[in-house]
């Protein structure tokens, strides 16, 4: 019977891998998100970094078409019987890699550099910080967050954030003072 299991690769080996066990007509499903621009261009990135999921029937496949495969370590096992992942869970990672490239195809431009946002949900909620770029994984971005007289970096989902209207959320300025101190005004 058919079933899903997962196999641990070496590092940067796992299109490899599955480009050499589809020549063996073995079905394989590398779940892949876009990187930092700045790290890896447009290149997709494995979600889980040293695996990827074959698809097959252990009693008519030959195990030497994936265990010595150039790149691969080892089929993930429980005690000496393969893992079974359930087809279920196969559908949601790809619903997940789904929602994750269509978060990151909503505009993150609305913020840049510098700007002041206030994060409107969250246990954060209602502060005010510095937007300072994009952060990885998918959505999130990079803030300053003023917290005990330093700046914290603080990666925070961009939906969370909105735009700081310098000029009305300027903070009310203290009317100066008029007197010393028991009574005595003070003369300008």
């Amino acid at each position: 019977m058919e079933n899903w299991f997962v196999l641990h690769t070496k590092p940067y080996s796992e299109r490899k891998v599955a480009r050499q066990l589809e020549r063996y007509d073995i079905e394989t499903y590398l779940p892949e998100t876009e990187g930092e621009p700045e790290r890896s261009g447009t290149t997709p990135i494995p979600f889980f970094p040293g695996y990827m999921f074959i698809y097959l029937d252990p009693g008519k496949v030959n195990p030497n078409h994936w265990r010595f495969t150039p790149g691969v370590r080892y089929i993930l096992k429980y005690g000496e019987e393969p893992v079974v992942i359930k087809e279920e869970l196969i559908h949601a990672i790809q619903k997940q890699i789904e929602a994750l490239a269509d978060r990151r195809q909503q505009p993150q431009g609305r913020f840049k550099r510098g700007d002041q946002v206030r994060i409107t949900s969250g246990p954060l909620e209602g502060l005010v910080a510095i937007f300072e770029g994009p952060a990885e994984p998918a959505k999130r971005v990079r803030i300053l967050l003023e917290i005990v007289s330093r700046y914290r970096r603080i990666a925070i989902a961009a939906s969370d954030l909105e735009k700081v209207d310098v000029a009305q959320d300027k903070p009310q300025t203290k009317r100066p003072r008029r007197t010393r101190g028991r009574g005595r005004p003070i003369h300008h």
